[in-house]
């Protein structure tokens, strides 16, 4: 017989919402992740124009607004930057070592899984649109979905094994 587990917030006793997380610590943790990871990619700087590229582009507005000190201008004239997930940025780099195909730019999302992307959305109420992969990716995805459901913490690990290699090549 199949039994429900009820996961608790790790750092309260609330349900689980997303990540390990409830709904108000989930929120926490997501600006101060993005915060953390724009600083360390530094690909923004401060008063500079931008033009965000990709899917999910008003998530990404948000979460630069919600940054006091960064005076961001929004224009189709400005720096592009991707907004592209955490997965979508794996399986783009594992078609890149298997293809000729060129690396991306550094996105201000990729800290984050598309699981994550859409339960912020979900809060927030915004629009919330999944990445288009291709046959290749595609492939990719469910070999990586299978690899994850038997072994829940292989798909981060592997993420980040990538990232690490990446930085080699």
């Amino acid at each position: 017989m199949f039994k429900l587990i009820i996961m608790n917030c790790i750092k309260c006793d609330k349900t689980e919402y997303c990540s390990r997380f409830c709904k108000e610590h989930f929120l926490k943790y997501f600006y101060k992740k993005f915060k953390a990871h724009l600083a360390r990619i530094k690909i923004i700087a401060r008063s500079e124009s931008v033009n965000l590229k990709g899917k999910n582009k008003e998530l990404g507005k948000h979460l630069l607004l919600s940054i006091d000190n960064l005076d961001i201008k929004f224009s189709p004239q400005g720096k592009e930057l991707p907004t592209y997930s955490m997965d979508y940025k794996a399986i783009n780099e594992l078609e890149c070592m298997m293809t000729e195909m060129k690396h991306l730019l550094p996105s201000i999302l990729e800290c984050y899984r598309e699981e994550e992307i859409e339960a912020f959305c979900n809060l927030k109420k915004m629009k919330f649109e999944q990445e288009q992969y291709s046959i290749l990716g595609q492939k990719l995805l469910k070999e990586m979905d299978k690899l994850e459901k038997r072994k829940p913490n292989i798909y981060t690990s592997s993420y980040k094994i990538l990232e690490k290699f990446y930085k080699k090549i």
